[in-house]
């Protein structure tokens, strides 16, 4: 997170396809940058023309997250690292979402179906 758009294609290479468009909020340009499995979103100001890594979203099995969980894993897996019996966060049937102070980006949100995770996004929520 917070890593510019020169340094995502230095890394990954040219994206299948690069959008902009502007935050449902208003206020903010971005940019996502689109590879296979995955999609990385970039959030800046439009006047400086500065963007920077804020959230990643994958469907592909080929990523994970820092603990192990991948696309293709069972949604009680997924919660049973992520959400803790006291935990407060969203969970809604096949989707739940968790937040932890530890890390500097806001959450990490599973959505699933028939119980198996179909994707994974981390980062920050736009409104």
């Amino acid at each position: 997170m917070g890593v510019s758009e020169k340094d995502v294609i230095k890394k990954l290479g040219l994206p299948k396809s690069r959008k902009t468009g502007y935050s449902p909020c208003g206020e903010s340009k971005y940019i996502t940058l689109t590879y296979n499995g995955i999609n990385i979103e970039l959030d800046g100001i439009s006047e400086t023309n500065k963007f920077y890594v804020d959230s990643i979203t994958t469907s592909s099995s080929r990523y994970s997250t820092d603990t192990g969980i991948r696309t293709g894993d069972l949604m009680s897996k997924a919660r049973k690292i992520y959400l803790p019996a006291t935990s407060n966060d969203g969970q809604r049937g096949d989707e739940f979402y968790f937040s932890d102070p530890k890390y500097n980006w806001s959450g990490i949100n599973f959505k699933g179906e028939k119980g198996t995770v179909k994707s994974i996004s981390i980062g920050v929520d736009r409104c």
